[in-house]
């Protein structure tokens, strides 16, 4: 009875052995690939886009500006200037009154060294007064120089104690009123301060919430990710948040003059 165990144990061992050693011949022959554990792709799951290979990636036709902040990283500030004809770039200062963008003194400053128009921009903020806001992007803003017209970032999908601000605000008539107020005094600050009206950027849905008939005569920077914009009279399209750009490795903020518009007109 032990012999004959003994005699399947040996033919059970012959065979593991004849699989490994076809499998190893597959491998080295290339009819079964070996697994690839060097892949640069990955996937940001904060901004859902695919974070690619700049050699997977196609370049839009036109890119006359960008804009960063410090959740892009490191940039290659020389690269972008000489390789991609850009006319401008925007560049995170503030967050309300209580956050400074940690890369904004590097990105001004390298930046305009190499030759790019530069503006910087704050991110608004309901948690935080208008005048509060002005005063903080002031001081940082000091620091460097400015060639464009300031902006402001106004957004509906800002977090707020575990909820949106989107949802809250649009669904909500006094809050809503509240919030344009709050935009319309930090525009007149902005404009008491610079001599013009500042840039305005926003989605079509903060546009139509927020803006029109609000402060729709400031200078739009429109983000709307589509086959065309969504709002007319706007000076400045952000059309994709997928572009490739020199200087670059992964996806960044691509935009482009209305056809009527230049740099010219957002010189500060």
């Amino acid at each position: 009875m032990s012999k004959r165990i003994t005699k399947y144990v040996v033919i059970a061992l012959a065979g593991i052995a004849l699989g490994f050693g076809l499998c190893y011949l597959l491998m080295t022959k290339g009819a079964i690939p070996a697994p690839n554990v060097s892949s640069t792709e990955t996937v940001s799951k904060s901004n859902k886009t695919e974070r690619l290979p700049a050699t997977k990636r196609k370049k839009k036709s036109r890119i006359n500006g960008i804009d960063v902040s410090h959740h892009q990283g490191y940039i290659d500030w020389k690269k972008v200037a000489v390789g991609n004809d850009l006319q401008f770039v925007y560049i995170k200062a503030t967050e309300g009154d209580f956050f400074m963008d940690s890369e904004y003194e590097n990105n001004s400053r390298e930046a305009r060294k190499n030759g790019l128009k530069v503006g910087a921009y704050l991110f608004f903020r309901m948690v935080s007064t208008p005048s509060s806001q002005f005063e903080y992007f002031k001081k940082v803003t000091a620091m460097s120089e400015m060639d464009l017209i300031p902006m402001i970032d106004v957004e509906l999908n800002q977090n707020r104690n575990g909820y949106h601000i989107d949802h809250y605000y649009t669904n909500n008539t006094k809050q809503l009123r509240a919030m344009r107020a709050n935009i319309k005094k930090l525009v007149n600050l902005f404009e008491k301060e610079y001599g013009c009206k500042p840039m305005v950027y926003c989605s079509c849905n903060s546009y139509h919430s927020l803006i029109e008939g609000n402060v729709s005569d400031c200078p739009i920077y429109l983000g709307h990710y589509a086959e065309r914009p969504g709002v007319r009279g706007y000076t400045i399209w952000q059309y994709s948040d997928n572009g490739y750009i020199n200087g670059y490795s992964y996806n960044i903020d691509v935009c482009k003059f209305a056809k009527d518009k230049s740099v010219a007109d957002i010189l500060l």
